[in-house]
């Protein structure tokens, strides 16, 4: 099953950051507006469902639900699961985590997931890297840069 993980340093501690995972950062974290939009965000915590279609390449929906969390002062995290998921996608879970890092924290964004066949996998693979990527500079404007 491909998995990706990203990491970004960032300043602040694994409680105050996850704190602040709210509709707000939600929308600000979101590629353009013309190629995905929100329907619905109930939060992030067990049980809230996030709802977004896709407008480009191809019309399609994206519906996961929250499903566990952990929150103490080293390491936080939140996980959801798809239960919509676009073409070719079989497969979606994305486990948000926040590790303390001295006065830094490092956000993780680790992602599996399965689709109908390898050539799928890995167009998603590189589309899934690029989105994910941008995240990284938007999160160190969000939370702030940090020098350990």
């Amino acid at each position: 099953m491909p998995r990706l993980v990203l990491r970004t340093r960032v300043r602040g501690n694994p409680i105050a950051i996850i704190s602040r995972f709210d509709r707000a950062l939600f929308n600000y974290l979101l590629p353009s507006k013309w190629i995905v939009t929100v329907n619905t965000f109930e939060g992030s915590r067990p049980g809230d469902r996030v709802k977004v279609e896709f407008l480009f390449p191809y019309k399609a929906r994206m519906d996961v639900e929250i499903f566990s969390e952990q929150i103490n002062e080293k390491e936080c995290w939140f996980t959801d699961e798809g239960h919509k998921l676009p073409f070719g996608l079989k497969y979606w879970k994305h486990k948000h985590r926040f590790i303390a890092d001295g006065k830094c924290c490092i956000i993780s964004d680790e992602i599996e997931f399965r689709a109908s066949f390898w050539l799928q996998e890995l167009i998603y693979k590189m589309a899934f890297r690029i989105v994910f990527s941008t995240r990284r500079k938007k999160y160190k404007t969000y939370f702030g840069t940090c020098y350990n």
